[in-house]
């Protein structure tokens, strides 16, 4: 693991992340995470391919430049899925994408994840976090 994967990797022990919502979609699971700053993003894993994506600004620039997963990625994989992957022996630094058998672990842990029943939740964020999904925008203004 790179330096700059190894400062991302150590943030999801010192900053603070939640796992809001979790999403099965067709072909994808999609994590909603309440980020360090509170903000929300949500990260993406696809079935098939083993490629995990985030939205947040990180992963669309700097971290994509470094060829690296943001750590909201990380929060996600060893965190919320934690002991499915093994940090010291995985291609997933360099590919950025798991590999077949790491793919099948995740999705078998996702089919026994559950949320209400998670240390990596916060009730009181999905909470809020749930009324303000549910607000319509055109009623703000």
């Amino acid at each position: 693991m790179d330096i700059n994967q190894e400062i991302r990797y150590a943030r999801i022990f010192t900053e603070e992340f939640y796992l809001l919502n979790l999403e099965k979609e067709p072909n994808k699971t999609i994590f909603t995470v309440s980020g360090s700053t509170a903000n929300v993003y949500k990260v993406s894993l696809y079935d098939y391919s083993g490629k995990i994506f985030c939205n947040c600004p990180d992963a669309k620039s700097h971290a994509k430049f470094k060829h690296v997963l943001c750590k909201h990625v990380c929060f996600i994989l060893f965190k919320v899925l934690k002991n499915t992957i093994n940090k010291d022996n995985t291609e997933l630094w360099k590919n950025l994408y798991l590999s077949l058998d790491e793919k099948n672990l995740v999705l078998d842990k996702l089919n026994t994840i559950n949320i209400n029943d998670n240390e990596c939740v916060n009730k009181d964020y999905i909470d809020k976090y749930q009324r303000l999904k549910d607000i319509d925008p055109k009623t703000l203004f």
